[in-house]
Parts: C-alpha cells; structure tokens; sequence
C-alpha cells in the first residue's frame, strides 16, 4: 500500500500562495496534504542573559533573532550560540 503525502512549511508572515499551489497539487494527484507552520521566538531571557542555540537558514535570520533577544524584558546581554544552515540546493522559499 503505497502513501502520497506532500508536506509544506509556512509561517504567519508568510503569503498563502505556496499553500494553494500545494493544495492544488494534492487534489491533481490525490495525495494527502500536511501542513507545518513555525513561528521563531526568542527564548526568554535567565537572569541578564539570552542564550540563544540553534540552526538558522541564513544571517538575515540569525540577525532577526538576535534583535528579538536583545529586545526582550531584563535582557542585558545576548549569547549567540546559533550556526547558519543554508538551505539545500534548490528549495524554494523565503529565509
């Protein structure tokens, strides 16, 4: 028994373009549709500090979060643990 599942992955900012086209393509060929949806938060800060860990797909990214967490009630001082990680080769979509 074979399975068609097609996953997309969105956030609140992000248009609803992709998810009709996903829809579209799931009613063409019968397939099942999941859907992700990832909101980025800033981790509340623990004492003066926000430590923040992770993966992020680009700098622009990175720097959003960083920004986020230098905003945050109490925070004084941010710990940046986060590593970059392009996107594979091909993907589509905003960073």
């Amino acid at each position: 028994m074979s399975f068609k599942t097609v996953l997309t992955i969105t956030g609140p900012d992000m248009g609803d373009g992709d998810l009709q086209i996903a829809a579209r393509l799931c009613e063409e060929v019968s397939a099942h549709l999941a859907v992700l949806v990832v909101v980025l938060a800033a981790p509340p800060p623990v004492g003066e500090y926000a430590e923040l860990s992770g993966s992020v797909a680009s700098e622009i990214v990175r720097d959003a979060i960083c920004v986020a967490a230098e905003n945050a009630p109490g925070a004084k001082q941010v710990i940046d643990h986060l590593s970059v990680v392009p996107r594979a080769s091909g993907s589509k979509g905003q960073t």
